[in-house]
């Protein structure tokens, strides 16, 4: 079904834009815009950027959880209650029985298996699902209310009426939009589309009413849970993990063991890797068997406490559940706490003894083959300077990527030369094609691709149809004050304001240029000095200028990269590949240009003036080309950067770490919430999966919700496995196909909202971003922080109802 409401409400997203365009809607301007906002709070799929969007979503998604909850509570209590609605009873199976008919007949449409025909513009399976759904729904409300009733809750019966309300605002703006809809030809839209939209909205809504009464009663809750009672309870888990199990020695002492040995099988592929593999492998190690850990004794607590009665000595004492719940996890992050506080210690201690140890090694292999094997003496030196690299946390800023080709014409990838990877794309050497990385604010890759194209024909640019992106360069960064290039980048400024309009901007400027001519007088001066100093061969004098120079400008600023080679059979063997480089100040005009030999596998680097970025305004344009004829540079985006900073290894090392303390913590929550009502072979099973699922599988289950996926869902997928037809082939619609597809289509709308339940671990985990020198920065930290908080609470919340619910005792 067109989902036409939700691109009018996307206008300026990336994959609607176009669509949006052709959409209209004719009414009052202020109208458009309280339109615009219902569809941001009330549309499922829509949202925006920043901790606002993210935020949005989170409520979005733990209202309708929160719904699905309650609706499922007060059915489980209706059952307890023993009420029983025969005539309703048989029209919801005879609904059930409906809506998986209609299931079929759409399925037996799709496939050229039969023809429908269509009431009012829509299909007769649409129509008989919506009459299903109604007849679930009836059932679904009469047993809701008589379940209401005999329990007197008031409190439930005002929700239930208000979440009607909701429903009903959540239709009046499918249909509102419907009616105002100016649809060209080609587009067709129907009341089931203004059902649907108004549905999505209406759902929402009902979800954040019942999320605000769940707020209502959690505050009650909160005002209740008393820090020491917690505390007392972490300390009295703690204590039973390491009586019971003894997990805690165990995995330490397997970290020990593994670790003495670990320079026996850790072999990199080249000595510059070390560093790399190492950190790596020890952070893997961590938080595999902190996972272990948590594993086996999160989801075993409650449930052997519950089977032999010994919670009973807990929940007879004035504790509430939620101090049950959260007491527990308190004290297995306790324990995590010191666990990853030894690892991490005992693992930084290993990785400086090693990697330090084998660049002094290097380094001084280098110095004395230095005079007679200089070129192995470089080689050497680069291998030092990539471990020491690797052992830092840089800070990138990274550009925005685009291409010409070999005849000039813009391209959003480089050449494929046919290998299995796609991340890099190639440019040929000795011709015009090259890879442009663009800083500033700059458009998206496709808008920019087009303009580009539109500029080399004579024509005007388009408006950009896809998200504006901020990569400028911190040019204050780079440009220390009380310098030339610090001046003269002030002057700019202030020049370009002047030009504007601004006013009461002369002195400034005129201050700025006294302290430019005495500047430019005394690098004139040390200039002259380093000059004479040279010439008379007086080298602590020319140490000296050296050292007053550095003063009077900044330092250059350092462009990194690392490019592949795709050699082809015209190659010398030996001989190397040449890239040229060009760094270019748009505003400006201002250039810096240098041809380099390709370290295939290492980290080249250029240091580039700072004269390049006086007056850019945080704006540059850097352009590789592959200068050796017949072979290519393979490049990414994020093979190229200004390095803004260097930072310490230790707190990078350090933040790696609280990424899987995190880990821990989100999984801690799931086997706490799987123990409150499963046994405890399912509790560690269900924990278990949760895990893979959120590590390993959790791209499978992106794919499932945007159905990006080959082949069909998994009962399509298993036919086509078992018939030996690939992902690509259409199939014929035979009874076994049409099934497939059928039950494919009953489980994908359940299995693809898994998305939104299973944690995403593998986003946790930054350790490859440690590993590879590279900074974990502050607002990365706090966002994953946020997001782990936000799995680990509702799981938390929705195990203390369900303890608060159940006997636990009996």
């Amino acid at each position: 079904m067109l989902d036409t409401f939700l691109l009018l409400a996307q206008a300026d997203a990336p994959q609607q834009a176009q669509q949006a365009q052709q959409i209209g809607l004719d009414m009052p301007a202020w109208l458009l815009n309280f339109i615009g906002w219902v569809y941001l709070f009330g549309d499922p799929a829509y949202t925006t950027k920043g901790i606002f969007g993210s935020l949005l979503t989170w409520l979005k998604i733990i209202g309708l959880f929160s719904l699905v909850a309650w609706i499922g509570a007060r059915i489980l209590g209706a059952i307890k209650d023993r009420i029983n609605l025969p005539a309703l009873s048989g029209i919801a199976a005879a609904g059930l029985l409906g809506g998986i008919v209609s299931v079929l007949f759409q399925v037996l449409q799709s496939t050229g298996r039969i023809a429908l025909p269509s009431v009012a513009g829509v299909s007769a399976g649409a129509v008989l699902g919506l009459v299903s759904m109604l007849a679930v729904l009836v059932w679904l409300e009469a047993t809701l209310w008589v379940s209401m009733s005999r329990r007197k809750a008031q409190g439930d019966k005002f929700l239930f009426v208000v979440m009607h309300f909701a429903l009903a605002l959540g239709l009046f703006f499918g249909f509102l939009v419907y009616s105002y809809a100016v649809v060209p030809e080609g587009i067709k839209l129907t009341f089931m589309d203004a059902i649907s939209q108004g549905v999505r909205i209406g759902l929402t809504f009902m979800g954040y009413t019942s999320l605000l009464m769940l707020a209502f009663r959690l505050v009650m809750e909160f005002s209740g849970v008393n820090p020491i009672r917690t505390l007392a309870i972490g300390w009295l888990a703690r204590k039973e993990a390491m009586r019971r199990m003894w997990a805690p020695y165990v995995v330490l002492a397997v970290f020990l063991v593994v670790l003495a040995f670990t320079h026996w099988f850790l072999q990199p592929p080249r000595p510059a890797e070390m560093s790399r593999l190492f950190v790596g492998t020890l952070t893997l190690l961590c938080s595999l068997l902190i996972t272990l850990m948590i594993i086996f004794l999160s989801p075993l607590s409650l449930p052997t406490d519950i089977q032999q009665q010994t919670i009973y000595t807990i929940v007879s004492k004035p504790v509430s559940r939620l101090e049950l719940i959260w007491g527990r996890i308190v004290g297995y992050m306790g324990l995590v706490t010191v666990i990853v506080a030894l690892f991490g210690g005992i693992s930084y201690i290993y990785l400086i003894r090693q990697v330090n140890s084998t660049i002094r090694a290097t380094v001084s292999e280098a110095d004395s083959v230095r005079a007679d094997n200089p070129l192995r003496a470089a080689q050497l030196d680069d291998q030092a300077e990539q471990l020491t690299a690797r052992m830092s946390a840089r800070v990138p800023v990274k550009g925005s990527l685009v291409f010409r080709d070999s005849r000039g014409v813009p391209q959003i990838k480089g050449i494929d030369v046919g290998q299995e990877l796609e991340y890099r794309t190639h440019v040929e050497g000795a011709t015009p094609s090259k890879g442009i990385w663009r800083f500033g604010v700059v458009s998206h890759p496709f808008d920019e691709v087009r303009n580009m194209a539109a500029r080399d024909a004579g024509r005007t640019p388009t408006p950009p149809a896809y998200p504006i992106q901020d990569r400028r360069v911190p040019v204050d960064n780079f440009l220390r004050p009380g310098t030339i290039e610090y001046v003269d980048n002030q002057l700019f400024l202030l020049k370009g304001r002047q030009a504007q309009g601004t006013t009461g901007l002369e002195s400034r400027i005129e201050a700025l240029n006294t302290e430019k001519r005495t500047l430019s007088a005394k690098d004139a001066e040390l200039q002259l000095a380093l000059k004479n100093a040279q010439a008379s061969g007086d080298s602590a004098a020319v140490d000296k200028a050296e050292a007053a120079l550095a003063e009077v400008h900044s330092d250059p600023f350092r462009v990194e990269m690392s490019f592949t080679i795709y050699r082809t059979t015209k190659g010398r063997i030996g001989e190397p590949v040449f890239a040229a480089i060009k760094v270019i100040n748009p505003v400006t005009g201002e250039q810096y240009e240098n041809t380099f030999p390709v370290r295939e596998y290492y980290t080249d680097y250029q240091l580039v003036p700072p004269s390049v970025l006086v007056g850019s305004d945080g704006f540059l344009n850097i352009e590789v080309q592959c200068v050796s004829s017949t072979q290519y540079l393979g490049m990414a985006e994020s093979d190229l950067f200004i390095l803004a900073s260097n930072g310490s290894f230790f707190w990078n090392f350090v933040r790696g770490l609280v990424g899987v303390w995190l880990q821990a913590l989100v999984l801690t929550s799931i086997g706490v919430f799987a123990g409150t009502f499963l046994s405890w072979p399912v509790a560690l099973l269900t924990t278990i999966a949760f895990f893979i699922g959120g590590q390993v599988a959790y791209g499978y289950l992106q794919e499932l919700a945007f159905q990006a996926q080959f082949g069909g869902g998994p009962f399509e997928s298993l036919y086509r496995l078992i018939s030996h037809d690939n992902q690509m082939s259409d199939l014929t619609p035979t009874v076994a196909v049409v099934t497939a597809k059928t039950f494919d289509s009953l489980v994908m709308p359940v299995m693809s909202r898994l998305v939104y339940v299973v944690p995403n671990f593998a986003s946790l985990d930054v350790s490859n971003t440690v590993a590879d020198g590279f900074a974990v920065t502050g607002s990365q930290v706090i966002g994953n922080v946020l997001m782990a908080l936000a799995y680990a609470l509702p799981f938390s919340i929705a195990g203390f109802f369900v303890l608060k619910n159940r006997e636990v005792a009996a």
